[in-house]
């Protein structure tokens, strides 16, 4: 599965986790680059380990190490996502014209698939260079 095909997977996850109209109403098109630019970092490249090392900085190690192995992944809750993405958050929700509560939401079941299926057999993707980049070692 490439970058692309796992952002529209996730597009698909974070709108089905909303509630009512609000999810039918955003188009995937929308939310894929929206959820492209929160996992970007300050140099505009997508960077996955820099999302996992703040897990691990949070406590958060277990919950990532489930994303990035073959079992089922564990869940994540509003107040991680909230400081996973700090400020960037108000921003996504903005992109998107829903409220925090509401990304945050939808970014639960978003993140964890984003970080698994980047993750196969616990190595995450790096989009950027192509190349695999082993990431266990960071726990």
């Amino acid at each position: 599965m490439n970058m692309d095909e796992i952002f529209q997977l996730a597009a698909e996850k974070f709108k089905g986790a909303l509630s009512g109209e609000t999810g039918q109403k955003l188009a995937t098109g929308t939310v894929i680059p929206a959820l492209q630019k929160l996992f970007t970092n300050s140099e505009g490249k997508l960077d996955l380990s820099a999302i996992l090392k703040d897990m691990d900085l949070q406590g958060l190690a277990g919950i990532a190490q489930s994303w990035l192995g073959s079992g089922s992944n564990h869940g994540i809750d509003a107040s991680a996502i909230e400081k996973l993405f700090g400020g960037k958050l108000s921003e996504f929700a903005s992109q998107l014209g829903i409220q925090k509560d509401e990304a945050v939401q939808g970014l639960r079941a978003a993140v964890p698939e984003v970080v698994d299926k980047s993750s196969p057999d616990g190595n995450l993707m790096s989009q950027a260079s192509g190349v695999i980049n082993i990431v266990k070692g960071l726990f």
